[in-house]
């Protein structure tokens, strides 16, 4: 079940990429974190699931990203969406693995 309540979705971002920061500079990589939102701005979120999605990203983007290289992070308001846009460079994952990617366990 989800828990939805009003979150500061900055706050929510920034304890992720924090993190994530910490973990790409263990495994030399690059970090850049771009947070273009309102310190004010609320959703209402899950947000216990959305900082599981994040963190899951974000280990994936450290992991399958080789040494040395870049992992970019850019969060930003579009009328009223909350948009995260996140790339990392190579590798990047085989086309032929593409529809796969929220399988479970895949």
């Amino acid at each position: 079940p989800c828990y939805f309540e009003e979150v500061n979705v900055l706050q929510l971002f920034q304890t992720n990429m924090n993190k994530l920061q910490l973990q790409a500079k263990e495994k030399d990589l690059t970090c850049q974190i771009q947070l273009d939102i309102n310190a004010q701005l609320f959703a209402y979120w899950d947000s216990q699931r959305i900082h599981q999605v994040l963190q899951n990203i974000c280990r994936n983007a450290v992991f399958y990203t080789d040494s040395p290289g870049q992992i970019s992070v850019r969060l930003y308001q579009k009328n009223n969406f909350v948009i995260c846009q996140i790339q990392d460079s190579a590798p990047a994952v085989d086309i032929n693995d593409i529809n796969r990617l929220f399988e479970p366990l895949f």
